[in-house]
């Protein structure tokens, strides 16, 4: 199929909520794609797109103004303390559900983000029910 035979599949078939479903995946694809191309890529703070290394790559570009910078630690944090989910697979889908517009995040990172709340003691996890201390 090209882009063409899409284009008219999709206008013919889908009403508008199932066009902007589609619209995030495909966003979600090709940002993942074009991080997998790039791994030398990251988003700085500011929103602004920097090179690790520079490996003869190209040149990184200006991350859109309506891009944000994945939130650091505390601000994850603050969030999930507000909403304390109870179960470890509902912090899971919780914290994915935070990046969900910046392109997602993987499974290591979300165990990451939970292993340092355990090591800081806000949570402790026992089986897969969390408590918050």
């Amino acid at each position: 199929m090209n882009y063409e035979e899409i284009v008219e599949v999709v206008s013919k078939h889908l009403d508008y909520r199932n066009k902007l479903r589609l619209a995030q995946l495909l966003i979600q694809l090709a940002r993942k794609e074009e991080e997998e191309r790039s791994p030398n890529i990251f988003f700085k703070g500011n929103g602004k797109v920097a090179e690790i290394a520079d490996q003869g790559g190209e040149e990184p570009m200006e991350a859109p103004k309506t891009a944000k910078a994945p939130p650091d630690l505390p601000t994850i944090i603050a969030r999930i303390l507000k909403s304390k989910p109870s179960r470890y697979d509902t912090l899971s889908n919780f914290i994915k559900a935070m990046f969900q517009f910046q392109g997602g995040i993987n499974d290591e990172s979300v165990r990451k983000i939970i292993n340092a709340m355990c090591t800081k003691n806000i949570i402790s996890l026992d089986n897969n029910k969390v408590t918050y201390l």
